[in-house]
């Protein structure tokens, strides 16, 4: 099977902020950053996925107008609780820091771990039946299905370098226990 992973586009928010499940609107640049992604997402698919989030569903749905989209809430970026839309220099700094030290393990107040993230999207990515698809996505997301099919540690997933727009194209062989 073949995944074509397509992170969303500059959303319009301030740098410091903390979000991942919060509903952003996309930032003024979106018409130049569509075309960039455009150019390279190559072929038909036999399926579109995306997180419901606008910054992804906008993206989707310019992406692929002609075809029928599943909005997938496993497709939401980690939920940092009540971090969300709260300035990083704001938060308490020695919650923050034991989060830091684990955070496959850890999760913000109220938010999910990165295990949490990893078990909804093995149970996802358990449920594709078609062979190219196209997943509208966050830089979460991607990092932890990149983890998944390379099998990386949790660990290391921030390894994964992911601009704004990028497109990752990966060969993804079912496998009967995605957990391992």
């Amino acid at each position: 099977m073949e995944i074509c992973l397509i992170r969303h586009t500059t959303p319009a928010i301030e740098k410091g902020i903390c979000y991942g499940q919060s509903d952003l609107s996309l930032a003024s640049t979106y018409a130049e950053e569509l075309l960039e992604v455009k150019k390279n997402v190559i072929g038909a698919f036999d399926r579109i996925y995306s997180s419901p989030l606008k910054r992804c569903s906008q993206l989707a749905k310019d992406l692929f107008p002609t075809q029928e989209i599943s909005f997938d809430p496993r497709l939401m970026e980690l939920d940092f609780g009540d971090w969300e839309m709260v300035p990083w220099t704001e938060m308490d700094r020695k919650i923050q820091e034991e989060w830091m030290e684990n955070f496959v393990l850890n999760a913000p107040p109220n938010g999910e771990s990165m295990l949490q993230l990893k078990d909804r999207l093995v149970k996802f990515l358990s449920t594709i039946q078609e062979d190219r698809v196209a997943l509208v996505t966050h830089s979460g997301v991607i990092r932890t299905i990149l983890a998944i099919v390379e099998q990386t540690p949790l660990e290391k997933c921030f390894d994964y370098q992911l601009s704004y727009g990028e497109v990752k194209t990966i060969d993804f062989e079912k496998m009967d226990d995605l957990s391992t």
